[in-house]
């Protein structure tokens, strides 16, 4: 099902896939995910592609209530979570 990873809280499950393009992802992935969303009986879910998205991913993701993250919003999210160390 393509499924990396299945996240829990609060009763609520959110499914992720991750890939590792070069270039922008195109629609059909997302549509995989959407697949995968519903036969997990997922609440949420998230793409999180390195080469980014195409126009129409994008699109079809908003459509569809899914969640895309690209390396920027990876580096992002790296900097803000919490360090070693950190009080």
């Amino acid at each position: 099902m393509g499924i990396d990873l299945v996240l829990y809280k609060d009763d609520m499950a959110t499914v992720v896939q991750c890939k590792r393009y070069r270039t922008p992802a195109g629609p059909a992935i997302v549509r995989e995910l959407l697949g995968s969303k519903v036969a997990f009986e997922a609440d949420h879910a998230i793409l999180v592609c390195t080469g980014g998205f195409t126009d129409s991913t994008i699109e079809f993701a908003e459509a569809n209530g899914i969640e895309l993250l690209d390396m920027d919003d990876l580096i992002e999210w790296y900097k803000e979570r919490p360090q070693p160390g950190d009080g």
